[in-house]
């Protein structure tokens, strides 16, 4: 009897410490959504997104060959993002107050790496938008 009680002793305890961790966002405060009031650019491609004052649009536009493309751009709650052509943007309404997007739309996608004043993008998928050497694109902050 001693013997069952420790186990499940034990496994309390472990249970405890580890499932607490299936429910945190290890990237709050560190993806750009978290930097309102801010814009988001690249050279190479010519990108810029800006996070609106209340962290939750990300608008933005990507110039190649001098054709503007506006776009909007997502985070997941880990380190993934996507970019959009923003006709793919359902803006709010009275059935959705957040809006909605729609996810056959992607130009492209990738993995994060965040920083305050810079974000890397590694291109993970590319829907032939690219040129096809670009791998990674860097983004750097600027304050609104």
């Amino acid at each position: 009897m001693k013997r069952i009680k420790i186990f499940i002793i034990t496994i309390t305890l472990i249970g405890m410490t580890l499932l607490p961790n299936c429910f945190v966002d290890f990237y709050t405060g560190k993806r750009p959504i978290d930097y309102p009031n801010t814009r988001w650019v690249s050279e190479n491609p010519d990108i810029y997104f800006e996070v609106t004052r209340n962290g939750e649009m990300t608008y933005g536009q990507i110039t190649i060959d001098g054709d503007a493309i506006e776009i909007i751009v997502s985070f997941d709650y880990g380190t993934g993002i996507d970019f959009y052509d923003l006709s793919a943007y359902t803006p709010p309404n009275e059935s959705n107050r957040y809006g909605a997007i729609d996810g056959t739309n992607w130009l492209f996608w990738g993995s994060c790496k965040f920083g305050k004043d810079k974000l890397i993008v590694t291109i993970k998928k590319n829907r032939e938008f690219l040129d096809d050497s670009i791998k990674k694109i860097i983004f750097v902050r600027e304050d609104l």
